[in-house]
C-alpha cells in the first residue's frame, strides 16, 4: 500500500468529507432557502389582494342591497302606475256605464212602479171598477175608468177634482152604506157591432176628446155586498171600450158632469 492509500483510509477513518460534496449540499440547501423565501414573498403579497378583494366585496354588499331594493321600488311604482291606469280606465268605463245605466233603469223601475190603468179584458175592467166602488175606493175605480189622455182632458175642463164627481155621482149616490163585496160575477151581455164603436167615437170627437175606441161591449156584473151586519144581491150594467190594448169602464154619471 502506498503514502496516498493510507492518507485516504486514515482520512475515512477520522471522518473526513469530500469538499465537493459538501459544496453541492450548500447549494442545496440555499436554492430550498430561497424559494421558502419567494413561496413567502407571493403569500404575503397575495393576502392583502385577497383582504382588499372580500373588503371590497363587503362594502359591494350594501349597494347591492340597495339596488335590489331600487329595483323592487321601481317595480312597484311601476305595478302601481298601471294599477292606476286600469283603474282610471275602469272609472272611466263606470262612469260611461252609469250614464248610460241609470237613467235606463230610472226608466225602467219608473214604468215599473207606475200602475197601469184598465185591465187586459173587459170583465176584468168592470170588475175591478165594481170593487171600487162597493168599496168606496176612488182610485180605484178612476183606474179602471179612466185613460190618462180622457183624465187630462177632463182636469183642463172642470173646476173641481175628479175625486169629487166619482164620490158625488156613485159613491154618494149609490151604494153609500156598502162594506164591502162578498162575492161578484160577471158576464158579456153584448158585443156592440163597429156602428156602435163609431158612435162612440164620434161623441168623444165632439168635445174635442179623441180616443180611437176599437171595440166596445156591455158587461152584466152580479155580486153579493155586506152593508151595516146584512148582505144583499145587486147587479149593474157596465159599458167598457178598449183605448189602445186595455179596457175601461166608460163613467157616464162622471161625464155628464164635466162635459
Amino acid at each position: 500500500m502506498d503514502n496516498n492509500q493510507q492518507m485516504n483510509q486514515g482520512m475515512q477513518g477520522q471522518g473526513y468529507q469530500d469538499p465537493n460534496q459538501m459544496a453541492y449540499a450548500q447549494q442545496q440547501a440555499f436554492q430550498q432557502a430561497q424559494q421558502q423565501a419567494y413561496a413567502q414573498q407571493q403569500a404575503f403579497q397575495q393576502m392583502p389582494n385577497q383582504q382588499a378583494y372580500a373588503q371590497q366585496a363587503f362594502q359591494q354588499m350594501p349597494n347591492q342591497q340597495m339596488y335590489n331594493e331600487q329595483q323592487m321600488y321601481q317595480g312597484q311604482v311601476g305595478v302601481q302606475k298601471e294599477k292606476k291606469t286600469m283603474s282610471k280606465g275602469a272609472k272611466l268605463g263606470l262612469i260611461l256605464g252609469l250614464s248610460i245605466g241609470i237613467p235606463v233603469i230610472a226608466l225602467i223601475l219608473v214604468l215599473c212602479l207606475i200602475p197601469k190603468r184598465g185591465a187586459s179584458t173587459p170583465e176584468a175592467a168592470a170588475e175591478g171598477f165594481m170593487k171600487g166602488w162597493l168599496n168606496h175606493n176612488v182610485s180605484q175605480m178612476k183606474k179602471y175608468s179612466m185613460p190618462t189622455k180622457l183624465e187630462k182632458d177632463i182636469k183642463n175642463r172642470v173646476a173641481g177634482t175628479l175625486d169629487y164627481y166619482y164620490l158625488s155621482e156613485y159613491i154618494n149616490y149609490y151604494y153609500e152604506d156598502s162594506n164591502g163585496v162578498v162575492s161578484m160575477n160577471t158576464i158579456t151581455d153584448e158585443i156592440y157591432d163597429y156602428d156602435d164603436v163609431m158612435d162612440y167615437n164620434e161623441d168623444f170627437a165632439e168635445e174635442g176628446i179623441f180616443l180611437n175606441i176599437k171595440e166596445a161591449r156591455c158587461i152584466e156584473v152580479r155580486f153579493t155586498y155586506r152593508y151595516g151586519y146584512s148582505t144583499d144581491d145587486d147587479y149593474e150594467y157596465l159599458d167598457v171600450i178598449k183605448v189602445g190594448n186595455r179596457w175601461y169602464v166608460i163613467p157616464y154619471d162622471v161625464l155628464y158632469e164635466c162635459f
